[in-house]
């Protein structure tokens, strides 16, 4: 983050104001929603891996995911139809035969049922997360002001960020700092958290609470307003691809009508009210 944070401020016109971190961070959850990168601790992104996913055992409007370096490869190797730049192509292959050519060039096959699956659970970090992680500095030496993350019922995501003071206790294992670092609290020691594992985790205590969130879904039109939620990455990449952006409305998505059916099992994993 702080790489990028320089190299953009590098770049900015001279009569723009550059951008904050809070802005760029919002930027890069978008493209890691979109599956066009993928975060670690310690603020870290990186492209995500190519991959192409296909409906069943058909490769007509198959979806490409990930760094679109690879894109052009993937095209001329199933010598698909499209748009260059279109991220859905469409080929004659079987996928036995895709699969074959795909991996000539590191590029992954799946299907949405795989990566449905593949989704991973709502949960606390692993002690495989946490084992390297150790946060030996006190918190409140380096900053005023610490949030925890705290579900109640019928309460927005984002509100259920609250203040904490030293002098409470510490009701949740979640806080996060005002330079955005997640620690997780296990056994009286904190641990740095990438914010892919802290949203697991709050969907993980949204459901130890018994407080689900409220997500507006219109089935009948297939909108889906997902402007005050944060999704895990996977989730949210396989969300993004299955639905097309709202023009107007940034984060409102349309889903198609026939991946309505997996949107609502995806929602249905996260323990989303809607």
């Amino acid at each position: 983050l702080h790489v990028l944070t320089q190299l953009l401020q590098q770049e900015q016109e001279p009569n723009k104001p550059a951008p904050d971190q809070s802005s760029i961070i919002e930027a890069l959850r978008e493209l890691e929603a979109r599956g066009e990168i993928v975060s670690g601790p310690g603020k870290r992104f990186c492209m995500a891996a190519p991959s192409l996913v296909i409906e069943g055992d058909s490769l007509l409007n198959a979806c490409f995911q990930g760094d679109r370096a690879y894109l052009a490869a993937a095209r001329h190797h199933l010598e698909a139809s499209g748009e260059a730049e279109d991220c859905c192509l469409s080929s004659y292959l079987d996928p036995r035969q895709a699969r074959q050519r795909l991996a000539l060039i590191g590029v992954s096959l799946r299907t949405w049922d795989d990566l449905l699956r593949a989704l991973p659970a709502l949960s606390a970090p692993s002690a495989l997360t946490l084992r390297h992680a150790g946060w030996s500095r006190d918190p409140f030496q380096l900053f005023d002001r610490i949030e925890i993350y705290k579900p109640s019922p019928a309460t927005p995501q984002s509100q259920r960020w609250v203040e904490f003071f030293q002098a409470e206790r510490l009701s949740s294992p979640l806080l996060r700092l005002p330079d955005h670092t997640l620690l997780w609290q296990e056994d009286s020691r904190l641990y740095e958290i990438s914010h892919d594992a802290s949203v697991l985790a709050m969907f993980a205590l949204d459901r130890e609470t018994g407080s689900p969130l409220l997500v507006p879904w219109q089935e009948a039109t297939g909108t889906l307003d997902l402007r005050d939620v944060q999704l895990p990455g996977a989730y949210a990449r396989l969300i993004w691809a299955l639905s097309d952006p709202d023009s107007e409305i940034w984060r409102t998505r349309t889903v198609r009508q026939r991946n309505r059916t997996l949107v609502r099992a995806v929602l249905s994993r996260l323990g989303l009210q809607i």
